[in-house]
């Protein structure tokens, strides 16, 4: 899960990244993305939200301006089971498991 001011992005598991006001008593998830596999990570980077999906080892990218919901652009097409995002600077951090060896790789964003 991960933060934009007070819009909650968060994964479905199944397909969907969604998004809620937190501010609001009983909010609506709003579907941001479709058209993906597992998910089972995101990182935010200003508009820029990157979506690891862990059966479909990709790791997606998405501008969260765009009129919703969009299918992400795939940025890594061949991550190893990737579990977990974070953003340091202009490097993406993905962790994955290598026949459950774990290890982190990273990519210039």
């Amino acid at each position: 899960m991960v933060f934009n001011g007070n819009d909650l992005y968060f994964s479905s598991g199944w397909g969907e990244v969604k998004k809620i006001d937190v501010t609001v008593l009983n909010p609506t998830p709003i579907t941001v993305a479709t058209g993906l596999g597992s998910t089972s990570g995101l990182a935010l980077k200003g508009n820029e939200l990157y979506i690891a999906d862990h059966v479909g080892h990709k790791i997606y990218k998405m501008n969260i301006t765009d009129s919703l919901p969009v299918t992400p652009t795939t940025i890594v097409s061949a991550a190893l089971w990737p579990e977990g995002l974070a953003i340091h600077g202009n490097e993406l951090y993905i962790a994955e498991s290598d026949n459950g060896v774990p290890k982190v790789i990273k990519v210039d964003i």
